[in-house]
């Protein structure tokens, strides 16, 4: 199953970071589209470097914050999001609010 393998991407990347929320929206048999939104770069390109040593390939957007994250949101199809919780402008808290 397609969504196994991110959660074990996630699963190995969380044993070791904290304060993300994830919100997971599986579906078969296409790319999936993953959000990373972390105000840190160097975060945002960890997540990416676990998500590329994995067999499938993902389509993979960023956004620095929680109000970049909505317009990433507004243009494009997402399957994942992945959220620090604590940023500038908009908490990862907020924007899972106004993405449910």
């Amino acid at each position: 199953m397609r969504g196994g393998i991110v959660r074990q991407a996630v699963q190995r990347y969380f044993i070791f970071a904290s304060g993300y929320t994830i919100i997971h929206f599986e579906k078969e048999g296409t790319m999936l589209t993953i959000l990373i939104v972390d105000d840190e770069k160097l975060e945002r390109n960890g997540i990416k470097f676990l998500l590329k040593r994995e067999k499938e390939e993902f389509r993979i957007l960023e956004a620095a914050n929680g109000k970049d994250a909505l317009g990433v949101l507004a243009s494009n199809h997402v399957d994942i999001l992945f959220s620090d919780i604590k940023m500038p402008y908009m908490s990862g808290l907020e924007l899972v609010r106004q993405v449910r």
